[in-house]
């Protein structure tokens, strides 16, 4: 792998935007390095092995990251920000609820009281937001 010195001298007058890029570029293969050790002892397979595997890993990317993120997208074009920022909180909440009958993972007693924070800080701020709209 060249070193950063070595592929700034080649970008000539752009040396420090392709310093940066080597540098950002050489740190995500530095922890994809350390965690490739890791997935190999804990796992018999790390890559999918089929098709069918491939296709739910391509879906499961374009569900949540396509979809998800351009809906979030529209929605803050087209919504209040104090709405949208209210509802992104909501993200944690409903991912520990519908994980307890999906996946049968049960909810701790932390978990229980941080989903009462996050719904209750929620209704405090969008009463607080109709307050001021009011007077």
């Amino acid at each position: 792998m060249p070193s950063v010195a070595a592929a700034a001298s080649r970008a000539g007058s752009d040396s420090a935007a392709s310093t940066d890029a080597a540098c950002r570029k050489s740190k995500r293969s530095a922890a994809a390095r350390a965690d490739r050790p890791v997935a190999l002892a804990t796992e018999d397979k790390v890559v999918p092995q089929n098709l069918y595997a491939w296709a739910v890993v391509c879906g499961l990317a374009f569900l949540s990251q396509v979809l998800g993120q351009s809906s979030i997208n529209w929605a803050m074009g087209h919504l209040s920000a104090a709405f949208s920022s209210l509802t992104l909180l909501m993200n944690p909440f409903f991912s520990a609820v519908f994980a307890w009958p999906i996946l049968g993972e049960a909810l701790t007693a932390l978990q229980m009281l941080a989903c009462i924070a996050i719904v209750g800080g929620i209704l405090l701020a969008r009463r607080a937001s109709t307050v001021t709209r009011r007077a």
